[in-house]
């Protein structure tokens, strides 16, 4: 994305992220709840880093649709190579996660 930034020559911010804000707190919070129940305490970090990845991917289809707007095609292709890491590490994080379940 910071390469997509440079090529649009604008700088991003962290202002509006509130509700992304808001899940990462409540994800640290949920976390730190069951400090002393390990399997619950790393179920939880894997639910939450699956919706993290599941926003991510959902991000980048949405700026895949705008991307013909922009008329470039390197932007386009870089969306589209963050979709497939974030769908790749959404499907790592679900093996991971039936791995666990399964032990």
């Amino acid at each position: 994305m910071a390469e997509i930034y440079v090529l649009l020559d604008t700088d991003y911010s962290f202002e509006n992220c509130d509700g992304l804000v808001g899940m990462i707190e409540e994800a640290y919070s949920a976390i730190h709840e069951q400090n002393n129940d390990y399997e619950s305490r790393d179920l939880a970090i894997l639910f939450y880093l699956q919706n993290i990845e599941s926003i991510e991917m959902s991000s980048f289809q949405a700026l895949q649709m705008l991307a013909p707007s922009l008329k470039n095609k390197h932007i386009s292709q870089l969306l589209l190579e963050n979709f497939n890491n974030a769908k790749e590490d959404r499907a790592l994080l679900i093996l991971i996660t039936k791995k666990y379940l399964s032990t």
